[in-house]
C-alpha cells in the first residue's frame, strides 16, 4: 500500500494569485484564494496543446460530523463518509450507455469507472499501473474508490470513461465531490522501538485499530482547529475520532452503578493508545497544522503483499454490452407515475386491526392489541412507533399446510411452528378456538412480514429504469393546493437504516425546507430529515398494503411539575431528561408491549392542527393508547412512571376526549384477557 503515500499532484479547491509589493515587484506580499476552480471535465492548454482533463473536488473536514467509517489503513489514513452522503445515487447501473477507456485516459490520477459488484461501476481513481506478470499484454490497475474509500486492482479492460463524450450514460458523475474524506487520528504516532526503528505504522497497531472501530456502529469526527489554512485538501485531516456506545436502555441499564456503565463517546485515539502503550503515543493537538502522518511499516507485511495485485473476478471482465434500454423486469417509470395528490397509502386503523385480527381483546374502553416496539424511535410518549404483531391466531390458521400464505401473506409451515411455538389454545370472542404463540414466534413472524415487504421494494427500484425522481416544485405545490392531500413517495434510506429495513422505503413527507424534508417512514418508524434527491415516485402496487408501523401517543399522563414544561416543549430540564430516560427503559423492543387503545371516536381530529407546525400527536394516522405494559407483566408503564414522581395523571392531556372517559378496567392475571 505505499502508493498510498506516493506524493501525489496537489488537490486544490480554489485558484490562487499572487499579490506583489508595489515598491518591490520581485517581492511577493500574499496569496490570495480567488473563485472555486472547475470541477468535471475541462479543456485545459499545456505546452502548446489542448488537453481535456477531469477534476472532482474532495470537501475537507472543517467542523463536527456524524460519520460511519468505511475504511482503516492507519491511524494516519482513515476514511470517512458522512451521514447524509448521496454515494448510492452515484452508482452506474443497466441500462446505461457506457464506453471502454481510451488510451490517453489510462494514466496516473486520472478519474474512471471501475465495477463494485456485478453490473454496476462507481467512481475510481488511478494509483498505480503494471504490466501483468501472467500476461504482458494486460495492464494492472490499482485503484481508490472515491466514494467508498477501498483500495482495488482491476484489469484495465474492465474500467469505463466517466468523460460522457464517450460514455452519455455518466453525464453527471464528475460533477459531485468524493463522498469519503480522508482524516487523521489528532495527536497519534508511533513509538520508536527495537522492532519499530522507522517510526512507521506496524502491522499490530493497524489491525487493533481497525477492530476498535469494527466495535462501533457511528461515529463523530471534529476536526482539529488550523492556524494556517491549506489549499491542498489531499493531505488528510486531523481529527478527534469517537465512537457510539450503543447500549440497549432496559432495566438491567438501571441497575448497573455508574461507575461500571461505558460513556456515551469513546475517544477512538485514546482507546488505541491506552490498548498499545508501547506501541502508540499520545499528546494533546492544539493546531492541526502541526498533526504529523506516518506511513505504514514494511515490516511483515508479506502476507498481504503476497496479495496486492489480487483481482476479483467481475474485475477482469471487459466491460458488458450493456443495453440502452430497459430489461424485461424493468418498467419505464413515466408509463405509470401519478400525480402525488391522486397516491394514497393507508395507515392501520382499528377497523383494518380489527378485520386482520390483530385485535384479540376488548376493556371497558377501548380495544387491546400487541406491539413490537422499534426503540430506535421511541421519542417521548408523544411520540413512539411500534409494529403490530399477533399474539392469537386461530387454530384454523396455525394448522395451514406448508406453501400456504396467512392473511399477512406470510408462509406457515405447520411442523415447524409446533415445534417452536407455546401451543396453548384457548377460546377467544365469538366462540371462536385460538392457540397462543411464543413470544420469540410473534416478534420473528411481525419481522418476517416487514422483511419481505422491503425486498419486494429494493428489487424493483434498484433498477434505474423503475425510478424517477419527484422535483421540489412537485411536493410544494402537492402539500399547498387546495384540497391537497397527505403526499408519499419512496425514499432511498441511508445506510445506518437500510441496514435492517432496506434501502428503498415509503415515506410521508411532513415538512418542506428550503434543500430538505422531514419524513416520517410509514414501514419502519421514525421520521428523519432527507435531501429532496432522495425521493422518488412510487408504483402503484405498492400502496396496496397499508403502513406497516404505527404512530403511537400516550394520553392521560403528563410530565411531573408545574409550569409549562412539555416532554416535547419548554427546553431540557434534569428531570425532564430524568423522565424520559426512565420511559425509554421501561418501553421494551425486545418483547411484546400489550397495549389498550382508544376507538377513533374518542378522538376530537377535528381540532388537531393541519399546518407544518402541528405537533407530532396532530399528525394523520396516529394511535392513542390508554394504557401500555411488557406483555406477561402486570405492572403498566403509566403506574411506573407516576409511582417513581416522573409523570402524573391528566385525563385531559393533550387534548380532552371526544365522549366521558370511563374507569379502565383492571387487567386479568389472564394474558388472554389482556
Amino acid at each position: 500500500m505505499e502508493i498510498l503515500f506516493r506524493r501525489r499532484d496537489p488537490s486544490p479547491i480554489f485558484a490562487t494569485k499572487e499579490i506583489k509589493s508595489k515598491t518591490e515587484p520581485s517581492r511577493r506580499v500574499r496569496t490570495e484564494e480567488k473563485e472555486l476552480l472547475q470541477n468535471g471535465f475541462y479543456f485545459e492548454r499545456e505546452e502548446g496543446e489542448r488537453t481535456r482533463n477531469c477534476k472532482i473536488n474532495r470537501i475537507p473536514m472543517i467542523s463536527t460530523a456524524l460519520v460511519q467509517v468505511v475504511a482503516v489503513h492507519s491511524p494516519s489514513l482513515i476514511f470517512v463518509r458522512i451521514d447524509n452522503h448521496i454515494r448510492e445515487n452515484l452508482i452506474l447501473r443497466e441500462p446505461a450507455e457506457v464506453a471502454p477507456l481510451h488510451e490517453e485516459e489510462l494514466q496516473l490520477f486520472s478519474y474512471v469507472l471501475c465495477p463494485i459488484e456485478e453490473r454496476a461501476y462507481g467512481r475510481a481513481r488511478i494509483l498505480d499501473i503494471e504490466t501483468d506478470e501472467l500476461d504482458e499484454s494486460k495492464k494492472l490497475v490499482q485503484l481508490i474508490l472515491i466514494d467508498d474509500g477501498k483500495i482495488v486492482w482491476a484489469d484495465s479492460s474492465s474500467l469505463v470513461s466517466m468523460d460522457p463524450v464517450y460514455s452519455p450514460g455518466a453525464k453527471d458523475l464528475a460533477y459531485h465531490p468524493w463522498q469519503i474524506q480522508a482524516v487523521s487520528l489528532a495527536g497519534i504516532s508511533p513509538k520508536t522501538t527495537p522492532r519499530n526503528r522507522e517510526h512507521k505504522w506496524s502491522p499490530s497497531v493497524i489491525k487493533r485499530l481497525q477492530k476498535i472501530c469494527n466495535g462501533f456502529t457511528k461515529f463523530k469526527a471534529r476536526a482539529v482547529t488550523l492556524s494556517v489554512t491549506t489549499n491542498d485538501y489531499g493531505v488528510a485531516t486531523a481529527v478527534a475520532l469517537f465512537g457510539f456506545n450503543v447500549q440497549k436502555e432496559d432495566e438491567e441499564v438501571d441497575k448497573r452503578s455508574k461507575s461500571h456503565a461505558m460513556p456515551e463517546e469513546v475517544d477512538i485515539g485514546s482507546l488505541l493508545s491506552g490498548s498499545m502503550p508501547a506501541e502508540v503515543e499520545i499528546t494533546r493537538l492544539y493546531d492541526g497544522k502541526k498533526q504529523q502522518r506516518f506511513e505504514r511499516s514494511s515490516r511483515d507485511f508479506t502476507p498481504e503483499e503476497s496479495e496486492k495485485r489480487f483481482v476479483e473476478d467481475f474485475r477482469k471482465q471487459k466491460i458488458p454490452s450493456w443495453k440502452g434500454k430497459l430489461r424485461e423486469d424493468e418498467q419505464r417509470a413515466d408509463d405509470w407515475v401519478k400525480s402525488l395528490n391522486e397516491v394514497e397509502i393507508k395507515d392501520m386503523s382499528i377497523g383494518w386491526l380489527r378485520s386482520q385480527k390483530y385485535e384479540f381483546a376488548t376493556d371497558a374502553l377501548g380495544e387491546r392489541i400487541f406491539v413490537c416496539l422499534e426503540g430506535a424511535y421511541t421519542i417521548s410518549p408523544m411520540e413512539f412507533y411500534g409494529r403490530p404483531i399477533k399474539m392469537f391466531v386461530e387454530k384454523k390458521e396455525e394448522k395451514k399446510t406448508e406453501g400456504q400464505e396467512n392473511t399477512d401473506g406470510e408462509e406457515v409451515n405447520p411442523a415447524e411452528e409446533s415445534a417452536n411455538s407455546t401451543v396453548e389454545e384457548i377460546e377467544g370472542k365469538d366462540g371462536v378456538k385460538m392457540v397462543k404463540l411464543g413470544e420469540a414466534d410473534a416478534m420473528l413472524k411481525g419481522n418476517t412480514i416487514l422483511k419481505n415487504h422491503a425486498a419486494v421494494l429494493d428489487a424493483f427500484y434498484s433498477k434505474d429504469g423503475n425510478r424517477k425522481q419527484v422535483p421540489k416544485q412537485e411536493i410544494e405545490r402537492a402539500l399547498t393546493e387546495d384540497g391537497a392531500r397527505r403526499v408519499y413517495t419512496m425514499c432511498q434510506s441511508g445506510d445506518s437504516r437500510a441496514q435492517y429495513t432496506g434501502t428503498w422505503q415509503r415515506v410521508e413527507v411532513l415538512h418542506t425546507m428550503d434543500y430538505s424534508v422531514i419524513v416520517r417512514f410509514l414501514d419502519s418508524g421514525g421520521t428523519d430529515m432527507v435531501q429532496y434527491g432522495a425521493l422518488f415516485h412510487i408504483h402503484p402496487d405498492h400502496t396496496m398494503w397499508p403502513a406497516l408501523c404505527i404512530q403511537l401517543c400516550i394520553h392521560g399522563m403528563e410530565l411531573e411539575g408545574e409550569g409549562t414544561e412539555t416532554w416535547t416543549e419548554g427546553g431540557t430540564t434534569k428531570k425532564k431528561k430524568k423522565s424520559l430516560e426512565k420511559f425509554r427503559s421501561l418501553m421494551r423492543e425486545d418483547l411484546p408491549m400489550s397495549m389498550s387503545i382508544y376507538p377513533d371516536s374518542f378522538i376530537p381530529r377535528d381540532g388537531f392542527r393541519r399546518d407544518m407546525e402541528r405537533r407530532a400527536y396532530e399528525r394523520e394516522g396516529v394511535i392513542f393508547v390508554q394504557d401500555i405494559k411488557v406483555q406477561g407483566k402486570d405492572c403498566k408503564i403509566i403506574d411506573s412512571m407516576c409511582r417513581e414522581g416522573m409523570a402524573k395523571r391528566r385525563s385531559s392531556y393533550p387534548f380532552n376526549l371526544k365522549v366521558k372517559e370511563k374507569a379502565p378496567v383492571k387487567d386479568s392475571d389472564d394474558d388472554s384477557t389482556a
